[in-house]
């Protein structure tokens, strides 16, 4: 249903809108990279999220409170991370800034994969809580 109502969307936008939500013909390369790059990064976030909870409740047995609990470092971060980036725009190149928000998203990602399930939280999964929001 999602490509069904994607494609969709595109015909729309392409083919009647005469004002475009997303003037799709007057984007540049470089700007379809970056949204790829972010769907690309959100849809990795997502995965993530469901993942852990997936992890910490049915492998680890945690509760679905103490599965949340254990997500509340990304309030902290995430706002560390959201604060940083105007800065790191001013010091560096976007692209830059986009490379390290998908090294963020992988590095999470691979923490929280090779998480054995008997490891204690503030090894692997703490330091994925951690990281993460750095993509976002």
């Amino acid at each position: 249903m999602g490509l069904a109502f994607l494609c969709f969307f595109l015909f729309i936008e392409l083919r009647y809108a005469t004002q475009p939500l997303i003037p799709l013909k007057g984007l540049k390369k470089e700007a379809a990279f970056a949204l790829s790059c972010i769907v690309c990064g959100w849809g990795a976030h997502g995965i993530w999220l469901y993942y852990m909870f997936l992890f910490q409740e049915n492998l680890r047995g945690h509760s679905a409170l103490m599965a949340s609990v254990q997500l509340t470092p990304v309030a902290i971060t995430g706002v560390v991370f959201a604060l940083s980036t105007g800065y790191l725009l001013r010091k560096m190149n976007a692209a830059w800034v986009m490379f390290l928000a998908m090294m963020f998203f992988t590095i999470g990602a691979v923490f929280i994969a090779t998480a054995p399930v008997n490891q204690t939280y503030w090894a692997n999964t703490f330091l994925s809580v951690l990281v993460m929001p750095g993509g976002m």
